[in-house]
């Protein structure tokens, strides 16, 4: 079943990517408006290349499948942007609360992080390009005016659509909000429908903003996991993290905008996010430097919604356990951080692990091969072995005769007549 047709201009319309005017330095997504020019970066992902996006492409398509492929994504957010060229695919799209035009491209650059095109130049956008994704607008703010403008009520209805469409298979959740009884019956009954649900595990607030007022600076033994929601319902949803990895050395480059995430302890594994290339309001392509995890929400979404297509009959359990058992980390020891480290899609694609229907995996991966025991070789025949063995024996009646001898010669000497 696929989702009914929905009321409104311009929905399962596919927008393509257009060519770029030009390649110039890599454009920050946060400085592009929704009415500038056009453009798109020729640079290439850094978290993309740090998780081998490329070669589980390959994997993919050597197994006869696009990575993404027959997946839907829902991003339930503020809106992705309806101005072409956004991404190459078709775009569903229901809306609860916000009316006025979208403004501010965070939804847009989520999405872009899980589905964006390949590029003539630069490479891959989204993780999962051919996943079809399906807008979910739940607010109309920004995370930039205080407050994020976000109503809880639009967050569990937009939930309770994804629940009646009954063909979503990842729901990528970008969004830092309270503890909330209906929320969390939302998010259960998401992943009752066999669901990945991967949201974002907090961003540290920054001076001014409301919200997590215990979170402020980072204090010892510091952990969000009762405060930031969904993220918090750890039974339900899949929570990543972001870490700084790829960003430069050179205090010049563009990390001065990092934001610092923060440790929560409901954190499921980590992703890189700085220097992502993805698409910005206006329908640009651009890089992203900040480090924050509304940024890891979409390329863990991505790394969600290509293990969906490599492996169609397993259940979100499933795909779970293959994320977490294969990050670079231990999921023994996880951390507030990290959680079981840093995404591998190349390593949930190879690795030979057979999670159960609930996502248990054993300790010790099945082995194919048979077992066999480790011996010591056979010794290597000695062709003089027999010889020196002979010498080393008369030797030593030799030698016992000689003491014999000369234990003996004082008694014949004195019996001498």
């Amino acid at each position: 079943m696929r989702l009914t047709p929905l009321l409104g201009a311009g929905l399962l319309t596919p927008v393509l990517l257009a060519p770029a005017p030009a390649h110039a330095a890599p454009a920050d997504c946060a400085a592009i408006g929704r009415d500038d020019t056009v453009t798109s970066t020729g640079a290439r992902s850094v978290p993309l290349d740090l998780m081998g996006a490329e070669r589980a492409t390959e994997i993919l398509d050597s197994r006869g499948r696009a990575p993404g492929e027959g997946v839907r994504v829902a991003i339930v957010d503020n809106g992705i942007t309806r101005q072409p060229p956004v991404v190459s695919l078709p775009v569903a799209a229901e809306r609860f609360g916000p009316t006025a035009p979208i403004e501010d491209g965070h939804a847009t650059a989520v999405a872009g992080l899980v589905a964006g095109g390949v590029r003539d130049q630069g490479g891959p956008v989204g993780v999962a390009p051919a996943a079809e994704l399906v807008d979910v607008r739940v607010y109309g703010g920004t995370f930039d005016d205080g407050t994020g403008g976000v109503a809880v009520d639009d967050v569990v209805a937009g939930l309770e659509w994804v629940v009646e469409q009954g063909d979503v298979d990842v729901v990528v959740m970008a969004l830092d909000l309270p503890r909330d009884d209906a929320l969390g019956r939302a998010v259960a009954a998401v992943r009752a429908e066999d669901v990945v649900v991967v949201a974002s595990s907090g961003n540290r607030p920054a001076e001014g903003q409301d919200g997590f007022a215990d979170l402020g600076e980072l204090e010892p033994g510091e952990d969000a996991v009762d405060e930031v929601f969904p993220a918090g319902y750890t039974d339900d949803v899949f929570a990543v993290s972001a870490t700084a990895d790829g960003v430069p050395v050179d205090p010049g480059a563009e990390a001065d905008a990092q934001q610092t995430v923060l440790l929560n302890s409901a954190t499921d594994a980590a992703v890189p996010v700085w220097g992502a290339v993805t698409v910005a309001a206006n329908g640009s392509t651009c890089r992203l430097s900040t480090v924050a995890t509304s940024w890891a929400a979409g390329l863990g979404g991505g790394v969600a919604a290509l293990l969906r297509s490599a492996y169609p009959d397993e259940t979100a359990a499933q795909i779970e356990a293959r994320m977490r058992v294969t990050a670079s980390g231990s999921q023994a020891s996880p951390t507030t951080a990290t959680g079981a480290g840093v995404l591998q899609p190349v390593e949930a694609l190879t690795r030979a692990i057979e999670p159960s229907k609930r996502g248990e995996v054993d300790d010790m991966p099945r082995q194919d091969r048979p077992r066999t025991r480790v011996t010591a070789p056979p010794p290597t025949p000695d062709p003089v072995a027999g010889t020196l063995a002979d010498a080393r024996w008369w030797g030593l009646v030799g030698g016992a005769a000689l003491v014999v001898a000369l234990l003996l010669r004082p008694l014949l000497a004195r019996r001498r007549p």
